[in-house]
């Protein structure tokens, strides 16, 4: 009886570390707002586009390997 009760006892308090987690506060990078980077490479012309923000900052010629 005391061993199932042990048992019990470990998967409850597993089971709320789990679910309330152990530390609370926000992380360095939790507390930034979210980037808004992007990166595409088109495969087909071999260009690659940077926007910052929504907006397109460069377009440069890059080596994919295809031609």
């Amino acid at each position: 009886m005391k061993n199932i009760f042990m048992k019990s006892i470990t998967v409850f308090t597993l089971l709320m570390v789990a679910l309330c987690g152990v530390n609370q506060e926000k992380t360095e990078a939790a507390s930034k707002p979210a980037n808004q980077d992007l990166i595409i490479i088109n495969k087909y012309y071999n260009k690659l586009a940077y926007f910052h923000n929504g907006y397109i900052e460069i377009v440069d010629p890059v080596a994919t390997g295809k031609t």
